[in-house]
């Protein structure tokens, strides 16, 4: 766990402008839930988010 939500994010912010959707996907539990802002699907677990972070485009930070 990373004690520091600032720099978490940042990797996040990285990972998801590099397109990096296996470093994104290690940034959640494997049981994680996401609602993405772009679907109304529920995905389930590291590798549901993983496909839905492939169609990503940028974000700032």
């Amino acid at each position: 766990m990373m004690p520091d939500v600032r720099a978490f994010l940042v990797l996040w912010a990285q990972a998801f402008n590099a397109h990096d959707v296996d470093k994104l996907a290690a940034l959640y539990a494997r049981d994680a839930l996401l609602y993405g802002t772009s679907s109304s699907k529920l995905y389930s677990g590291a590798e549901e988010i993983r496909t839905y972070f492939r169609r990503a485009h940028t974000v700032g930070i």
